[in-house]
């Protein structure tokens, strides 16, 4: 084993009566990063299930999706399964000086 230098010795000793503070303040960003993770949307589509499946599901949303395109910023949340867990994709369609047209926006929730 190796042997710590003098210099090395008396930062670790002075950094040792903060250890509790530190403690504190990562528990702190852990509570706050959860309680973020809890506030999840609240999709209005599911997509779960085999590729047929999700096609039925997304062809039965057309009236739906007609809607977005012919109001721009109403918007669908849509849940998908990704790991254990489910993300979400905020569909919308905005228009602005880029189109004369609404164009097709995305948003991903986790990101």
């Amino acid at each position: 084993m190796g042997q710590i230098n003098r210099r090395k010795f008396i930062k670790i000793a002075a950094l040792l009566p903060l250890s509790p503070f530190l403690s504190s303040i990562l528990n702190s960003c852990a509570n706050t990063i959860s309680s973020t993770s809890e506030r999840e949307p609240k999709p209005d589509l599911v997509l779960e299930g085999d590729e047929r499946t999700i096609a039925e599901k997304i062809k039965s949303q057309y009236q739906t999706l007609k809607s977005l395109y012919e109001n721009p910023g109403r918007k669908l949340t849509i849940a998908f399964p990704q790991g254990r867990r489910y993300n979400y994709l905020k569909i919308s369609f905005s228009k602005d000086d880029l189109a004369d047209y609404p164009h097709l926006k995305l948003v991903n929730w986790a990101t």
